[in-house]
């Protein structure tokens, strides 16, 4: 935000040289599918700059900055002979960066735009990338039930699949492999079969049909904050869950964001999940033998409801709100829009 007196100016940064960093496939090149297996690779210099290896034909490696909001930078190729079409594709990759591009997020990755031309990226995805807990936000462009949260987790194993746990109303379980991008499991997926909903049925449903045939994975944003899956049929997009470093069972509630409420202290005793996707905090009590108070102050322009036993009342043209949470216990404390909090925490013995 930039602000005087008279005016004040709000901005959101929605792309930053973080999202490219990682490897990459190259999808295309100004729409056309790329014919021969090319990819490129990004890292940090440790200079608020990136290094960067294209691997075709060629190896092709230079060193970018920003300019001017542009991503340029000197760049040098090795000298074999590739193919007619590489040799084009390999030109128009050191074009790009010798000219400068700018860096577009979309459905399918990153893409970089330059003059009249555009790069088609998609991050390569294996099992050490996809690694992790994620959160269902929508399936078919459908906003995912809120009263019943769906997970996925991938777990790596050492034969290179991944361990897959799924849960919507029924607990799903199974093993796949990922193979350019593509997940696929071997058998189908095992069920408990609990009673569902027609809206967590068609999730169930998707899911079956969708490892037993192929999903494409694809990992967005900063250290694949966001997952999606997809194939004709179906469109998965999940949210990476936050991992919370309890000493005790850990939350129950899933969040992508959680902050240690105690940073002093071991393991922080007392955690603030925050969903991001429904707008909604929580807090988790990793405690044995202590029962923690929370008070919270947050700005005039919230536009906020308590959750559960937490209570809110107005000081000051503020809301306050406040709970109390058991030792182990999760608590839900609030829902709706924050516009500046401060917290306060008590402990005592239980």
């Amino acid at each position: 935000m930039l602000k005087n007196k008279s005016y004040s100016f709000m901005f959101e940064r929605t792309v930053q040289l973080e999202d490219l960093h990682g490897e990459h496939a190259i999808l295309s090149i100004n729409g056309q599918k790329a014919k021969e297996s090319m990819s490129i690779k990004f890292l940090p210099d440790g200079q608020g700059g990136m290094l960067v290896i294209a691997n075709a034909t060629n190896s092709i490696r230079g060193q970018c900055e920003i300019d001017g909001g542009y991503i340029r930078g000197d760049f040098a190729s090795t000298s074999l002979v590739p193919t007619d079409e590489m040799a084009v594709a390999e030109a128009q990759v050191l074009d790009c960066f010798r000219s400068g591009c700018t860096i577009i997020r979309n459905r399918n990755g990153i893409q970089l735009k330059w003059a009249n031309a555009y790069m088609q990226l998609c991050r390569i995805v294996h099992p050490g990338s996809i690694a992790g807990e994620y959160l269902l936000r929508s399936y078919n462009g459908e906003a995912a039930p809120k009263d019943e949260q769906s997970t996925i987790q991938f777990v790596p194993q050492e034969d290179g699949s991944l361990s897959v746990k799924i849960k919507v109303s029924s607990q799903l379980r199974g093993s796949a492999r990922i193979e350019n991008n593509v997940l696929r499991s071997d058998a189908p997926l095992k069920s408990n079969c609990v009673q569902a909903t027609v809206e967590a049925q068609r999730i169930e449903e998707a899911y079956n049909t969708g490892f037993q045939y192929g999903l494409l994975a694809t990992l967005l944003h900063k250290n694949g904050k966001t997952l999606m899956l997809r194939n004709s049929e179906s469109e998965l997009v999940y949210a990476r869950v936050a991992q919370v470093e309890a000493a005790g069972a850990g939350p129950t509630y899933k969040g992508t964001y959680a902050s240690k409420c105690f940073r002093t202290n071991g393991n922080g005793l007392l955690f603030r999940i925050v969903n991001e996707i429904e707008n909604t905090w929580a807090f988790y009590n990793d405690t044995p033998d202590y029962r923690m108070f929370i008070r919270a102050v947050l700005g005039r322009r919230s536009q906020i409801q308590p959750l559960g036993d937490a209570s809110m009342k107005k000081e000051d043209h503020k809301y306050v709100i406040t709970a109390t949470i058991e030792p182990h216990q999760t608590i839900m404390f609030l829902e709706g829009n924050v516009n500046g909090f401060q917290i306060q925490y008590k402990a005592e013995p239980a």
